[in-house]
């Protein structure tokens, strides 16, 4: 016997074809002898517990399977927030403790030595970085490892909204605002003079597809009027009773916020079951 799918049959019957069915029994029930009305309406309410079970049964394993990916997606950002974290701090101690560093900036009174300008630039490869800066204690730029040239010039704001635990913030990448995850450590050079290391990983939809913890589960991003990660989007709504609208179907979905660098709205994380559409 073939396995019984109990979606489709949550699909094709539907309560109110039951209902409509009852009504019928119970206006024949007067032509039918007494035993034959009452097994039919027992079967009747049956099977409406039946379907009602079925029905709850499927809303809990969808909605376990909702809980574990969102918790999987959670620890996943989680653990990049830490790794860009430690990636700084140790890019900032080695930093310090690099003497070159210190003997062309401090001795020679050299920034653009290649000591100092292009230690950024060296390093943001290997870190996994898309934006890695020093800066002095003003905000302004001995070295960037994504655009050298900029040296000289402040970003003062950036630095002073940055902390050590990863925040959400857009910045300019070749003229355009990207989403991104920055964080930023602090350094002294011989005990008296301090320096700031930024950087972090923009925020793109390889990252969220790598954020997919199995197949048939989407991670998008949402903020302001921009849906990253989710193509082809014509409608969209917000997310309620763990349910979302995308171009007029339903999916189950929970949502994570991003804490941001300037208090903004927040932007939103967004778990998906696409497999689990439902007209």
């Amino acid at each position: 016997m073939p396995a019984i799918d109990t979606k489709e049959m949550l699909r094709s019957v539907s309560a109110a074809s039951i209902i409509l069915f009852t009504i019928s029994v119970a206006r024949r029930m007067k032509r039918l002898p007494a035993f034959i009305a009452g097994f039919l309406l027992a079967s009747v309410i049956f099977l409406l517990a039946l379907l009602s079970q079925i029905r709850l049964r499927h809303e809990a394993e969808t909605n376990a399977r909702l809980a574990f990916a969102g918790q999987m997606v959670r620890i996943a950002i989680e653990q990049k927030e830490r790794d860009i974290a430690e990636r700084l701090a140790a890019f900032a101690e080695a930093t310090k403790s690099d003497q070159m560093f210190s003997l062309r900036l401090f001795a020679e009174n050299n920034p653009t030595a290649p000591e100092v300008n292009a230690r950024a630039s060296k390093f943001l490869g290997p870190m996994g970085f898309s934006f890695l800066d020093i800066t002095d204690s003003a905000g302004t730029i001995l070295s960037s490892g994504r655009f050298p040239a900029s040296a000289g010039n402040s970003i003062a704001k950036k630095m002073t909204q940055l902390s050590g635990e990863p925040r959400f913030m857009e910045d300019n990448l070749m003229g355009v605002a990207v989403p991104t995850l920055q964080a930023e450590a602090s350094f002294k050079v011989a005990d008296c003079i301090t320096f700031h290391a930024l950087g972090g990983i923009n925020i793109d939809s390889a990252l969220l597809s790598r954020l997919s913890p199995c197949e048939g589960v989407t991670v998008f991003l949402r903020y302001d009027t921009t849906i990253m990660g989710l193509p082809n989007v014509q409608k969209i709504s917000d997310v309620r009773n763990r349910r979302i609208m995308i171009n007029d179907k339903e999916y189950p979905a929970v949502q994570m916020p991003f804490s941001t660098v300037d208090g903004k709205a927040e932007p939103i994380l967004i778990v998906v079951l696409m497999k689990e559409s439902r007209r």
